[in-house]
């Protein structure tokens, strides 16, 4: 599976962000998105998940354009985890889970892809709880483990390392890494969280002064990053 881009340009109102850049990512890739406040990472996931119309080239998921899409289909491509996510206080969290299951999953598979995702994130002691009693790092893993539960094979995390102390960042860095290499997943991250960026990514994308640098080197493209 690949997600590809021709000469694309994204942005608001007509207003462009970036300058036309193309790229290309295979399956089971993780690729850090740096940036200031401001400079498009947001934007380019809204572009994915067709909230916000790409201003010019092509993106592509397995040769077929996205334009071509409904937005019904792309949300089976892509699932995007905002850093802040609107949660129903009041539902216990297996029901957010069962709540969050792909549309098109077999009866018979539900339970055990849930079982899963529960054992990935160790959310056995919290099934039963309400979200709203959860710690603000629990909460993030509800919030993980429900775009999980989608089956999408493209993840868009937004800040995902917010709230999670230091055991819990390393945790999810397994279980992103188990994603990308266990599940073939395509993962974008976006975050000023370097040193979690440098402990799972592939790749770097950073957004500077509407130019968008791609570098494979993770140490390179920081070093470059901070001397700006």
């Amino acid at each position: 599976m690949s997600l590809s881009g021709e000469n694309i340009v994204f942005g608001y109102h007509k207003k462009p962000l970036v300058v036309p850049f193309s790229f290309s990512v295979e399956s089971g890739k993780i690729i850090a998105l740096i940036g200031l406040n401001g400079s498009g990472k947001t934007t380019f996931f809204k572009t994915l998940m067709g909230g916000v119309p790409l201003l010019s080239g092509t993106i592509k998921w397995e040769g077929r354009d996205l334009k071509d899409l409904s937005f019904a289909e792309r949300h089976k491509i892509f699932s995007w985890l905002p850093a802040r996510k609107v949660i129903e206080e009041r539902l216990k969290v297996f029901e957010i889970l069962t709540f969050s299951i792909s549309s098109d999953s077999f009866r018979e598979d539900v339970l055990s892809q849930m079982d899963e995702v529960i054992r990935l994130l160790n959310l056995e002691e919290f099934l039963e709880l309400p979200y709203h009693l959860l710690s603000e790092g629990q909460k993030k893993k509800v919030e993980i483990a429900a775009l999980l539960m989608k089956k999408s094979p493209v993840i868009l995390f937004d800040e995902p390392s917010v709230f999670l102390d230091v055991s819990n960042q390393l945790e999810l860095v397994k279980v992103i890494k188990n994603l990308s290499l266990e599940k073939g997943k395509t993962i974008f991250i976006s975050s000023h969280n370097l040193d979690f960026l440098r402990a799972c990514a592939d790749v770097c994308w950073e957004i500077s002064d509407t130019n968008i640098f791609i570098d494979k080197d993770i140490q390179s493209a920081f070093a470059r990053y901070f001397d700006k």
